[in-house]
């Protein structure tokens, strides 16, 4: 979606579902993976603190995060092309 313009009702129904897949998604991801995600993706952490957190490198965190959202990239594009392509997301 376009920064540009305004949101639709049906644009932000779309993104309130989209995230909700996404989430949905998570749950399906290992657990070092999903933790990762959600401390810096979902809660905003930054790496440092994630690593801090989960006890690990940076690196490792790096890693764990590039997995999970490659895994949720894929599971998204499968299951919910439609909102993608509503949302004019290239994901």
């Amino acid at each position: 979606m376009s920064v540009s313009r305004q949101a639709s009702p049906a644009d932000e129904f779309a993104l309130k579902m989209l995230k909700e897949f996404v989430l949905k998604s998570a749950d399906r991801l290992g657990y070092k993976q999903r933790m990762a995600f959600v401390l810096r993706d979902i809660d905003g952490l930054e790496i440092a603190g994630v690593a801090d957190i989960m006890q690990m490198p940076q690196a490792t965190v790096r890693w764990y995060l590039h997995r999970a959202r490659s895994r949720l990239r894929k599971d998204i594009r499968k299951r919910y092309p439609h909102l993608l392509d509503q949302l004019g997301i290239a994901f």
